[in-house]
């Protein structure tokens, strides 16, 4: 894994080319709950082959 100005990146196990972080955020809207509950969910994406898979706790640098 390396750091560069766009953000972690690392090499896809199946391509081999370069993944990226990216972060999503879902809202949870709950019946009876006037605030919706959001969700943040981050995964590795390779955009050469759409390979996914979710982020490890350790890339938060603790």
């Amino acid at each position: 894994m390396s750091e560069d100005p766009e953000g972690p990146t690392r090499e896809c196990p199946l391509c081999g080319g370069t993944m990226r972080v990216k972060t999503t955020e879902t809202v949870v809207l709950v019946p009876g709950n006037p605030k919706g509950t959001a969700k943040t969910s981050r995964e590795w994406l390779c955009p050469d082959c759409d390979y996914f898979e979710e982020v490890d706790e350790d890339l938060d640098g603790g």
